[in-house]
């Protein structure tokens, strides 16, 4: 999930990894303070609470199942799963709610 440089100078020296390099080279998406770490979760963790479950597991499915694939696996992966979530009551949701400048209600269907 990080760059292969810093991948294997990481594996390969054993090197020890503060903060700010970790940031740098992907290992963690940002830095909180210690106080504030719960409170950045909880925040973080409300943003994807309020997207379709739906595409919330495709994305997720998705990027595991590309990390070692090539673009057309990829794409036949891919395919079949935004065909679905396009049809789906979700998406007609999300629409909906974006025409009516409101949240969606999400269903996971």
């Amino acid at each position: 999930m990080i760059p292969a440089g810093d991948a294997l100078y990481l594996q390969l020296t054993g090197e020890r990894v503060d903060a700010a390099r970790a940031l740098r080279c992907g290992l963690v998406q940002e830095l909180v303070p210690p106080r504030r770490l719960l409170t950045r979760a909880r925040e973080i963790a409300a943003r994807v609470i309020e997207c379709s479950p739906l595409a919330i597991e495709a994305i997720k499915r998705t990027i595991y199942f590309n990390l070692r694939r090539d673009i057309e696996q990829s794409y036949r992966f891919v395919a079949p799963l935004a065909r679905a979530i396009e049809g789906s009551e979700d998406a007609r949701a999300g629409l909906a709610a974006f025409v009516a400048k409101r949240r969606p209600e999400w269903k996971g269907r």
